[in-house]
């Protein structure tokens, strides 16, 4: 894998590399069919790390898309890892970046609440915001002191409930493809309760003010 393009710098030879290692619609580099072959092993170990983080981090959103679009989020999210190695400070936040811009950019509400959800299940404050005071008020009462929010303009827990039955009982794909949102938009709080992070909805129907 060392041949050179002509015309290509060095930069631009590791950038074309890195790009066929990720995106399986990308040209592979010329090469005998020996080293053709390790290349191609070497792609396909990649696509399956990328495929073992999502499924490990993010196992709703990728039940849920790959019922709707087979294997466009592995590699969709794949593609995207080059543009994000100097963004990101290890592989699993490039495929957390990569996973978050390729589902805002296909604009999908019902997937990016369940990147959302999972990723604020995993501690994160992305996506959510602090509880305002009347949501504050709510928790104090059921003993919670700090807690991050998530909105969303459907009932996001009944969602969620419905698709952990499809998947609970390898429901077909049409069955996930034919879920649908319902019920009133719904605040998540998330908070630390007994080592683990709980999700709950929120009664109030306070919500921040948009500057």
């Amino acid at each position: 894998m060392s041949e050179r393009t002509p015309g290509a710098g060095p930069s631009e030879r590791y950038d074309a590399m890195l790009t066929a290692l990720y995106d399986v619609t990308a040209p592979p580099p010329p090469a005998e069919p020996e080293r053709r072959a390790r290349f191609e092993i070497e792609r396909d170990r990649r696509i399956l790390d990328i495929a073992r983080m999502l499924s490990a981090g993010w196992p709703r959103t990728c039940y849920f898309e790959r019922a709707r679009t087979g294997d466009e989020l592995i590699f969709g999210v794949a593609a995207l890892i080059p543009e994000l190695r100097h963004s990101a400070p290890t592989i699993r936040h490039a495929v957390e970046q990569a996973a978050r811009t390729w589902i805002a950019r296909r604009g999908d509400r019902l997937s990016g609440a369940l990147f959302s959800f999972e990723h604020a299940r995993s501690g994160s404050q992305c996506c959510t915001r602090p509880p305002t005071d009347a949501e504050l008020g709510e928790l104090a009462a059921r003993g919670v002191t700090e807690a991050r929010v998530l909105d969303v303009d459907f009932d996001l827990l009944a969602f969620i409930g419905a698709l952990d039955f499809l998947s609970a009982r390898s429901a077909p794909a049409a069955f996930v493809r034919d879920l649908k949102p319902t019920g009133d938009p719904q605040a998540v709080a998330f908070y630390s309760r007994g080592g683990r992070v709980v999700a709950a909805p929120l009664r109030s129907p306070d919500r921040p003010t948009s500057p």
